[in-house]
Parts: C-alpha cells; structure tokens; sequence
C-alpha cells in the first residue's frame, strides 16, 4: 500500500473544525430539535475538539523537535 499523504496543515483542519463548531452552535439554540438531534450536536462538538487537539499536538511536535521551546509553549497557552 501506498503512502497517504495529507497536504492540509494542521492549522487549516484546525480552522474549518471550527467553522464547522460555530454553525452547530448557531443551530443549537435556533431550531425546534429533539433530544437526540442536540445530543449528536454536542458529540460532534466533543469529538471536534478531539481533533483540535491533535491538530495542536501536530503543530507542536516540529517546533519541539527543533528546540523552540518558548514558541510551543506560547502556542500552548494560547490553545488552554
């Protein structure tokens, strides 16, 4: 098998998850749903920003790798 190669940076993933976050939320109060509509609203939501981490932990791991230590962290604090 080959290779799969992903030519999105993390900070463009990071970005359209949350786009996608702020439309659901938009929806969330706006729209007659059921309980189940909202309940796989929040799951998305949560698995969201699941991937937002990774797309962080992602970012950081080149930066580390080349001892700028004082940029991940800044980048961190900013994610907290």
């Amino acid at each position: 098998m080959s290779k799969v190669i992903n030519t999105e940076s993390p900070a463009v993933r990071r970005q359209k998850i949350l786009r996608l976050i702020a439309i659901i939320v938009n929806q969330l109060g706006s729209v007659e749903q059921t309980r189940s509509e909202i309940n796989d609203q929040i799951a998305f939501i949560y698995l969201s920003l699941i991937e937002i981490e990774k797309t962080i932990k992602a970012t950081l791991k080149p930066w580390e790798k080349r001892d700028y230590w004082v940029k991940a962290d800044k980048f961190r604090a900013e994610w907290l």
